[in-house]
């Protein structure tokens, strides 16, 4: 009986520890993702930056400057 009790026991630690495994590797995989998914994001944000530096600040700019000068006439 005695024998039969521990056989139970160590068949459930087996499977709660397989269980364990499994939800690591799933954490794993979802670890991945997330990191991929912020490696885009900033990508997406540094090209946005880039894009607003070299063509949106400028021509701002300039049509800061084409508003004064026709404000001044």
């Amino acid at each position: 009986m005695k024998k039969l009790a521990t056989s139970k026991v160590w068949t459930l630690l087996d499977a709660t520890f397989k269980g364990v495994q499994r939800t690591y590797k799933k954490l794993g995989s979802v670890y991945k993702e997330l990191n991929k998914f912020t490696t885009l994001t900033k990508r997406a944000y540094n090209e946005l930056e880039k894009t607003c530096h070299t063509y949106i600040k400028p021509a701002l700019s300039d049509a800061d400057g084409w508003v004064q000068r026709l404000t001044m006439r």
